[in-house]
């Protein structure tokens, strides 16, 4: 007799929502997609498979659609053609907009990554993506009868938009209120994107206005959000904590006694809050997520004591270029996040990611690349060299006097 095939039962909803925030999960994905592109073959230019994609996700098969907009999606993150899309941007905004009303929510949600990642190809032209997109996704993150992921895409997405292409400050404000009322959503992975959309055009904002009216009125909110169950939601609260007490520190000598009153009991609340999340151990975790929430809470703590705040420091054409502050780390996140494995592309060639972190943007030659590639490389040998040297002297001098030790006895 045939043997019979054991049934497990698998939670799909858990498993959806961990592929939907896993950024590894999503650049491995689109690693695949690429390895399978059109345009790693000759033969046809980016124009025109760029052409050929925006027709595909017109076709009347969602199978065909979703298929293009994975495509497209690869092709934005891997290369900059502003020109392409700018030229294309009706038949775009028309077939990303039908995907999106569709009923499929795995198409819908492909759709909103795809206007996001067309958002940053466009920089600061991409103002009309927002004007008419604006109401679609509101719509879609408040519609509770949505799916949870649909409507944290629909979020994350409007929040790139209004970041990249909205010169209006008031409008920006009344975005963020949006992203405020669902901050208390029962649904984890909606308060976690309305938290992170939140805090990326927080970071627009002047660090006088976030230490003195906004750390008041949405810190008690964001502080309470540190008591989610949910690990991302708590960390995305924690971060746009640590966003406001930075600014905070940095005008604390210009802010009146009544702001500061209002601030210092808060931020002795968060401090304390956040040590305990430090050093939590929750068995339900495994060792990584322990591990995982035990640093992200620990740099927050160090920048409510004052001590520290991150950085980190990137290498663009040769050149390191310093990323300093809650600001700019957050925003690289976030452009971390929509990239993925195109970031150091659009670093090179993209004008937005140089307004935004303070770089010269600088257009190399292939041999221009491939000569700063290898200065690197002999420099690192050097390097490497003198500390091999210095180690060697060390360990004789050690010798040594171990030696001599020896014979004094």
């Amino acid at each position: 007799m045939p043997k019979r095939k054991s049934k497990r039962k698998t939670n799909n909803k858990k498993l959806e929502q961990e592929s939907s925030s896993n950024p590894q999960s999503d650049a491995a994905s689109v690693v695949s997609d690429i390895s399978d592109q059109p345009w790693t073959n000759e033969g046809s230019s980016i124009e025109e498979i760029f052409k050929d994609l925006l027709d595909q996700i017109g076709e009347k098969r969602a199978s065909l659609r979703i298929g293009g907009l994975k495509k497209l999606r690869a092709l934005l993150q891997t290369k900059y053609i502003p020109q392409d899309v700018d030229e294309n941007a009706m038949t775009m905004c028309s077939g990303i907009a039908n995907c999106i009303r569709g009923r499929d929510s795995k198409e819908a949600i492909s759709a909103c990554i795809v206007l996001g990642l067309a958002a940053v190809t466009l920089g600061t032209e991409s103002h009309s993506l927002f004007s008419e997109f604006r109401k679609l996704l509101t719509d879609l993150g408040n519609d509770h009868t949505k799916k949870a992921a649909l409507r944290a895409a629909a979020i994350r997405t409007l929040s790139m938009l209004c970041f990249v292409g909205c010169d209006d400050q008031i409008t920006a404000l009344e975005i963020q209120k949006t992203f405020q009322s669902l901050f208390s959503s029962k649904e984890p992975e909606v308060a976690s994107a309305s938290t992170n959309a939140w805090s990326l055009l927080a970071s627009t904002l002047p660090s006088k206005q976030l230490a003195s009216q906004v750390l008041p009125t949405v810190g008690p909110k964001l502080y309470g959000l540190l008591e989610s169950k949910h690990f991302q939601t708590k960390e995305n609260a924690g971060r746009g904590l640590a966003l406001l007490c930075e600014a905070y520190y940095t005008e604390e000598d210009s802010l009146d006694k009544k702001s500061v009153k209002e601030a210092e009991p808060l931020i002795d609340e968060v401090t304390e809050m956040l040590q305990d999340l430090a050093t939590a151990s929750v068995k339900s975790q495994n060792k990584k997520e322990r591990a995982r929430q035990r640093a992200s809470f620990r740099e927050f703590l160090h920048t409510l004591e004052g001590s520290s705040y991150p950085s980190e420091t990137l290498i663009i054409n040769g050149t390191n270029i310093k990323i300093a502050g809650w600001v700019k780390c957050m925003e690289l996140a976030e452009m971390r996040w929509w990239l993925g494995v195109g970031l150091q592309t659009h670093l090179k060639e993209n004008e937005l990611l140089s307004q935004i972190f303070e770089y010269e943007l600088q257009i190399l030659s292939r041999d221009e690349i491939r000569e700063a590639r290898e200065d690197r490389i002999y420099f690192s040998k050097i390097n490497r060299r003198v500390m091999q040297e210095k180690n060697t002297r060390t360990r004789k001098i050690k010798t040594q006097a171990l030696v001599r030790n020896d014979e004094d006895d």
